[in-house]
Order: structure tokens, then C-alpha cells, then sequence
């Protein structure tokens, strides 16, 4: 069989129900050949650094705040507020999102388990059993009707 590309966009969602998501997200292919199938994007990153931010500055800005409020006496309703405030902003800062270096994984078409229907209209998961395994959540451009179908042709000559 040729080879079928599908470019298209990876959505984990931030848990998965059945299978753990595969940590791919943002732009990118799926490319079924006849050894598997190569997956094209970037390795998605968590909120674990907008959290560890937070927890962070959070402390920092009240030891701050707390160390100015003895030297010159400032009531803590002024300053805890902006502290919080402080440590939001640094969370939301904190750049989350896609890393902007291509990760590519093959898979052999025995470590596809099912392509089958996401959770959204227009997504297709792709549950895989090769490390890293899980659900692949992805929707592909112009719908995943074809997609599925190249899918289900190449899992059944397998």
C-alpha cells in the first residue's frame, strides 16, 4: 500500500478516561506505511511549571512584603492582596503550551491497538501499547473520516 500522510492537530486532554494521553500536542502528522505508523509533533508540556511557579513566588512575595511592612509599617491588608496578585501573574506568565522541537515516534502496526472515534466531533485517538503508550488525541485537517478509514484498512490487512 502507499504511504498516507495526514497533517492535522495533537489535543491531549489534560486526563484521560480510557488511556493515559500520549504527551503530543500542537501541529503535526500522522504517517501510516506499511512497517507502522510515524507521529510528527511537539512533546506537550504540563502545568507542573505554572504550579511550581506559583509556589514559588507566592512565598517570596509575602516574605517581601513582610520584610518592608517592619520597616516602614504598612497594615498586611495592602500588601498580602498584592502578593497573591503577584504570584498569579507569575503563574499565568509562565509559558505552557507545545516545545517548539519536532519529536517524531514510530510505532509498528502491532503496537496499534484501535484508531477509533475521540472525544471531540472531529478528533480520532489512536490508542498505541509501545512506550509512550496511551491515546494519541488527534484531528485531523478536513475531518477524520478518511483518516479512520485508512486506519481501519491498514488494521485489518495486518
Amino acid at each position: 500500500m502507499a504511504d498516507e500522510t495526514f497533517e492535522g492537530t495533537f489535543v491531549p486532554p489534560g486526563v484521560g478516561a480510557l488511556h493515559a494521553p500520549v504527551p503530543i500536542a500542537g501541529d503535526g502528522t500522522v504517517k501510516l506505511h506499511d512497517a507502522g505508523i510515524t507521529v510528527t509533533g511537539f512533546r506537550a508540556n504540563s502545568g507542573a511549571k505554572a504550579f511550581l511557579m506559583f509556589m514559588v513566588v507566592l512565598p517570596a512575595a509575602l516574605v517581601v512584603g513582610y520584610a518592608v511592612s517592619r520597616v516602614v509599617y504598612i497594615a498586611p491588608e495592602t500588601w498580602v492582596g498584592p502578593a497573591f496578585g503577584a504570584a498569579l501573574v507569575a503563574a499565568v506568565l509562565t509559558p505552557r503550551g507545545a516545545k517548539k522541537k519536532p519529536w517524531v515516534i514510530d510505532y509498528p502496526w502491532s503496537a496499534v491497538k484501535k484508531a477509533d472515534i475521540g472525544i471531540h466531533d472531529a478528533e480520532l485517538m489512536i490508542v498505541v501499547k509501545q512506550k509512550p503508550k496511551g491515546a494519541i488525541h488527534f484531528r485531523p485537517m478536513g475531518g477524520r473520516a478518511a483518516a479512520k478509514d485508512a486506519f481501519a484498512r491498514r488494521l485489518a490487512s495486518k
